[in-house]
């Protein structure tokens, strides 16, 4: 019985932690802080929403998502897209605050420059934890 309840518990802690950063990064209050050169594409016209899957020539950008730190990485630029303190920033390095599992990716298609729009669509679909580690096939 108290492990049932100290469950409960650990995931409801887990889960408000989940929506107070989701809250502090929520695209709303986005100030976006680059680093480095970065400009991104704009997004053609009349095309259904980035988030919608990609048929076609549609889905322009690749990026990788690391649920568990919550870090887009644009394959094509060579850029990072990290939440810090309620700010997207856009770096060629990540700080040394913020870890990523290189093994613990999906690989994202959308029709944005800027993936962190659509980061509570992404959160719910792919929540830290719940990723498949993929299997590094590059050595160095």
């Amino acid at each position: 019985m108290k492990t049932a309840v100290m469950r409960t518990l650990v995931s409801a802690s887990i889960a408000l932690g989940m929506v107070i950063l989701l809250c502090a990064c929520a695209p709303e209050g986005i100030i976006l802080e680059r680093q480095g050169s970065y400009s991104p594409a704009p997004a053609p016209r009349n095309s259904p929403p980035p988030w919608a899957p990609a048929h076609g020539k549609r889905a322009q950008h690749s990026y990788r998502y690391y649920p568990s730190s919550m870090v887009y990485y644009d394959e094509h630029q060579a850029v990072y897209f990290h939440c810090d303190m309620g700010t997207w920033r856009v770096s060629v390095e990540l700080p040394r605050s913020v870890s990523i599992d290189l093994n613990e990716y999906v690989t994202l298609e959308m029709d944005t420059a800027e993936p962190y729009r659509y980061h509570e669509q992404v959160i719910v679909q792919y929540p830290p934890g719940k990723v498949k580690k993929q299997k590094n096939k590059k050595k160095g």
